[in-house]
C-alpha cells in the first residue's frame, strides 16, 4: 500500500469510523487512488436522510486534509460493495 492510501485508511479507521459508529453507522473503504476515494456508509446510515450531511460536514473535511484534490464519492445502503473494507479500531 502506498503512503497516500495509508494516510487515507488511517483517517478513516482512527477518526471517521468512530464518529460514524457513535451515530449507529458503519464506514467502509471501497477504493483509494490519488484521484478518487470511494466510501460506503451502512448500518443506521442506510436510508438515513442525514447521510448527505455526514458526507459534507464530517467525511469530506476530514479527508480533504490528507487527500488534497481527490474526489470523495460516498454511497449509502445495506448492500456493501464488493471488496469494501470495514473501518474501525475494532475490525
Amino acid at each position: 500500500m502506498d503512503k497516500f492510501a495509508e494516510e487515507i485508511e488511517k483517517v478513516c479507521r482512527e477518526v471517521l469510523a468512530a464518529l460514524i459508529k457513535a451515530d449507529g453507522g458503519e464506514l467502509y473503504l471501497v477504493a483509494v487512488s490519488p484521484q478518487l476515494i470511494r466510501l460506503h456508509l451502512a448500518g443506521a446510515y442506510s436510508g438515513c436522510p442525514g447521510s448527505p450531511i455526514a458526507h459534507e460536514e464530517i467525511v469530506v473535511p476530514a479527508l480533504k486534509r490528507v487527500a488534497g484534490n481527490a474526489e470523495i464519492a460516498l454511497t449509502v445502503g445495506w448492500i456493501i460493495p464488493p471488496g469494501a473494507q470495514k473501518m474501525g479500531t475494532d475490525t
